[in-house]
């Protein structure tokens, strides 16, 4: 026992020693965060749970198209061969992005004028533009992970936490409602992204040959056509596991629970949202280089698998035990509600923050039919749970239904992270 403990803290030291870009990483993200953290309780003071909810469900159905649209393919950067028609492996799949959310937008316009408000149409007609923006900046932020140009993404993040949260902030004192929140989001997301594409064109040149760039679509399409029928729908599964969970909330308990519960998760993504990208992003960039080198990524996988237990149980678990009775005195009596739905869905954040990152080995290997496999039964237990309690006991309260529905759906974790070891210990031929 005490072999392994002295093997653990090993591991955790030698991953914080000589990181001095991680640190700045680290220390980005921390303040990318703490601007909105500071503003949250202003900001909590001035819109309603309702608009909250509302905000949700259009951000929600934003991600779930951003992740269609892009058919996977911005993946495909951390699996070209570097230097090598890298530009047109950034553009390709923002043109494929670009043609399928102008399908989708059609098809809105068209749907939404017969059957919704004017109001409720404009709302609904912003996501397509929200979700090609979000495709930009995601094609272009996993090119500098790839190439190792960080501090990119250091500024990026400094931009968007500063300038989302005093847009909001000053919309919602004009009365903006929902609208406010949808306009600043749509507005830092532009930035951010005109900022990042100016970043990446100081190293690589964005011109491109027309009749070379469609020849290139065409075999870029083959290539990873196992991107488009098993990582895309995967992507999609994963993002509608969330939207759905907040679509039935909805249905079940109303607008004014659903906000609450909306609320919950954004205090609990606090602290996940410093740690979880930040790891992913290095995860990503140290695994893809350990198998270029070495074939496998077994030594990464066992390094970062430690560094999450560590912070998982060190420091998020205190976190989530302790903060929420703060909750009420920190951004308002209004969410008092809030406070026991974060401690509802702490065993599930536990085990989804240790396998997320992680689980990005299942795409840099190439099991896409696997992930495939596995997002599909965890949107089949995470739905069972909450409608089949539903169903057994209507007069469930929602903390003892988050309650069950996490230790449904943290077991799916925990293989999902026996499955990613799995792969990361496959040697390349």
């Amino acid at each position: 026992m005490k072999i392994k403990s002295a093997i653990f803290l090993t591991e955790i030291k030698e991953f914080f020693l000589n990181k001095r870009n991680y640190y700045i990483y680290f220390g980005s993200n921390i303040l990318y965060n703490l601007v909105p953290i500071l503003l949250l309780p202003v900001i909590s003071r001035i819109y309603d749970p309702e608009v909250i909810s509302n905000y949700s469900l259009i951000i929600g159905a934003s991600i779930i198209f951003s992740n269609f649209s892009s058919l996977a393919l911005e993946n495909t950067i951390y699996i070209e061969k570097k230097y090598e028609n890298q530009q047109y492996t950034l553009l390709i799949p923002i043109f494929i992005s670009f043609l399928l959310n102008l399908i989708i937008y059609i098809f809105l316009f068209i749907y939404t004028k017969s059957n919704f408000s004017h109001s409720d149409q404009n709302f609904i007609l912003f996501i397509p533009l929200i979700s090609w923006i979000y495709n930009i900046y995601r094609t272009f932020k996993n090119f500098v992970i790839r190439y190792k140009k960080i501090n990119i993404i250091t500024y990026c993040k400094l931009i968007f936490s500063t300038l989302l949260a005093s847009l909001s902030l000053l919309l919602g004192i004009y009365g903006y409602g929902t609208s406010g929140l949808i306009y600043s989001l749509i507005i830092t997301n532009t930035v951010v992204t005109i900022y990042l594409i100016s970043q990446v064109n100081k190293y690589i040149d964005l011109k491109i040959n027309l009749l070379k760039f469609f020849f290139i679509t065409k075999r870029f399409l083959k290539k990873y056509i196992s991107y488009i029928f098993w990582t895309n729908p995967s992507n999609i599964m994963s993002t509608s596991n969330n939207f759905i969970t907040i679509f039935l909330i909805g249905k079940f308990y109303g607008l004014y629970i659903l906000g609450q519960y909306v609320f919950a998760t954004k205090v609990m993504e606090f602290p996940l949202s410093i740690l979880s990208s930040t790891i992913q992003d290095i995860f990503i960039k140290n695994s893809t280089n350990e198998i270029e080198n070495n074939g496998n990524a077994k030594i990464t996988f066992i390094r970062f698998l430690l560094l999450n237990l560590f912070i998982a149980t060190f420091f998020l678990f205190p976190f989530y035990l302790i903060f929420p009775k703060f909750i009420p005195i920190v951004f308002g009596a209004k969410w008092i509600d809030s406070v026991i739905l974060v401690k509802s869905t702490i065993i599930l954040v536990y085990f989804r923050f240790i396998s997320s990152p992680l689980s990005m080995i299942w795409i840099i290997r190439k099991k896409e039919k696997y992930n495939f496999y596995w997002q599909m039964i965890n949107l089949l237990l995470g739905v069972t749970s909450i409608c089949l309690v539903q169903f057994m006991n209507k007069s469930i309260s929602l903390s003892n239904l988050l309650i069950i529905h996490s230790l449904v759906v943290s077991f799916w974790y925990i293989v999902a992270i026996l499955g990613s070891y799995f792969f990361s210990k496959i040697q390349k031929t």
